[in-house]
């Protein structure tokens, strides 16, 4: 076995510790935290096979701040000190150049998404989406969202233990859907909710990231064309298609309708102008929508089963003592 405490694939490697492939490490700036020491192919197919055991072990290994390496990409940082990360967020621009790090999300969230954007046009886009956020509005949804916790509750098991990660996956989905897209419990969701959660389950699959260049290319492009719906790839390309589809029907149906007393957060991004009186395209709206729901979705999901837990620790502590 490799001797690196990091790597959490038990018999997939058994050569002797002198054999040469041991030896064949990315050069790794001496600037750098301390990470993994297995070559780079193989801490791929440990984050892609086991991605909490591989970055758990690697934070025990190497404490809260340490670096891995992924094949063809450059080494990337990880942190759980609440410092660093504050230093991160408000950081100068100019350095932490957030859209170019994220360029390996374009052919997901689209080439318009906030999330890929840097410098003036990043600012711009944002001051046209940050009034659909304001502290007041988050707080008119606060109705919506109570709404759909209690209607979850009420289906849950009692008595018997249920995961309830999937059913904050749920909860979270319903939100976003009311309270992002504007779908009214009324309306026939099927379809779109459909595609959402068929795009959000490739999420699951962070091996489908490694296909993508650090400057947002497709890897063997020709290969996967060859490939069509064979292709991972193609089958994924296909779902965001439908996707962007989807929201484009949304999209077509308010501007026909109108956003007349409408509080959604597409009806108040399609109302949006600059200082030009220039709103979002189609184009754009739809690459907002997809980042609104990728970056809102699972960290919300998260979150939530998080503090449950937490509480659920809370709440057995106290009836030990």
């Amino acid at each position: 076995m490799y001797d690196d405490p990091a790597t959490d694939l038990p018999g997939l490697f058994t050569r002797a510790r002198g054999d040469p492939l041991m030896r064949v490490m990315r050069a790794r700036d001496p600037n750098l935290p301390a990470g993994p020491r297995l070559p780079p192919i193989l801490q791929s197919l440990s984050w892609v096979f086991r991605p909490i055991e591989f970055m758990n072990r690697s934070r025990e290994t190497y404490g809260n701040t340490f670096t891995i390496s992924l094949a063809g990409m450059p080494p990337l940082v990880a942190t759980g000190e609440p410092a660093l990360i504050k230093e991160i967020f408000t950081g100068d621009p100019a350095v932490f150049n957030a859209g170019r790090g994220n360029l390996i999300l374009k052919p997901i969230l689209g080439a318009h998404s906030l999330l890929l954007l840097d410098g003036e046009r990043h600012l711009k886009e944002r001051r046209l989406m940050m009034p659909a956020f304001h502290g007041e509005r988050m707080q008119a949804y606060g109705d919506v969202m109570r709404a759909s916790i209690d209607r979850a509750i009420d289906g849950w098991p009692v008595e018997r233990p249920f995961a309830i990660h999937a059913e904050m996956q749920e909860v979270t989905l319903d939100v976003i859907l009311k309270t992002v897209f504007g779908v009214s419990p009324d309306a026939d969701q099927t379809a779109l909710r459909r595609a959402l959660v068929t795009m959000l389950g490739f999420g699951e699959h962070p091996g489908l990231l490694l296909l993508i260049s650090r400057k947002g290319e497709l890897r063997l492009k020709s290969l996967h064309d060859r490939l069509g719906a064979w292709s991972p790839w193609g089958a994924f390309q296909k779902v965001i298609r439908e996707v962007d589809r989807r929201i484009g029907e949304q999209i077509a149906d308010r501007r026909a309708r109108g956003t007349t007393g409408r509080e959604d957060v597409l009806s108040l991004l399609l109302d949006a102008r600059d200082e030009e009186g220039r709103g979002l395209t189609d184009a754009e709206l739809i690459d907002e929508m997809k980042t609104l729901l990728v970056a809102g979705h699972e960290t919300t999901a998260t979150a939530l089963t998080w503090t449950l837990l937490e509480l659920l620790r809370h709440q057995i502590g106290r009836a030990h003592v």
